[in-house]
């Protein structure tokens, strides 16, 4: 994996442009694995709320798991682990500011579009590991043509 920064929100953008040369705004895939594994397979908010959950990964959700991973980068901005609570009284200003990036990227209407799918594909790739253990059955054997 590629060192991940926290400056100016670096560590917000996918390390990959999109097809047309864009930039992939809050699509890191660190944030997207964190809300899979988090939301979908760890502690399954995704089946205790699933209106909130339903088809897509809503800003909220997304907002914290960035501010957890700014945490995890913090804790090993220095080469070696230190130990950064994940607390209100040191991120309330960090999650803020990330939810005021997501509705600036929510906001453009190339960004915001490309933000939803993102969205949408990480609750949907989330539902299908999340049923993975034989609790629904999961068919992948679909194919787009796409012309």
């Amino acid at each position: 994996m590629a060192f991940l920064s926290t400056y100016k929100g670096t560590f917000l953008r996918a390390e990959e442009l999109d097809s047309a040369g864009r930039t992939k705004n809050i699509q890191h895939k660190a944030i997207g694995t964190l809300c899979k594994t988090f939301y979908y397979q760890k502690k399954k908010m995704a089946q205790l709320f699933p209106e909130e959950f339903s088809g897509r990964m809503p800003d909220p959700a997304v907002g914290l798991a960035c501010t957890a991973l700014k945490c995890c980068i913090q804790e090993w901005a220095t080469g070696q682990h230190m130990n950064v609570a994940f607390t209100s009284d040191l991120f309330a200003a960090d999650y803020a500011g990330i939810m005021e990036t997501i509705s600036q990227v929510r906001a453009h209407p190339y960004h915001g579009l490309s933000f939803q799918e993102a969205k949408r594909q990480w609750a949907c790739t989330g539902v299908t590991h999340s049923y993975a253990d034989g609790a629904a059955p999961v068919r992948n054997d679909f194919e787009a043509i796409l012309d």
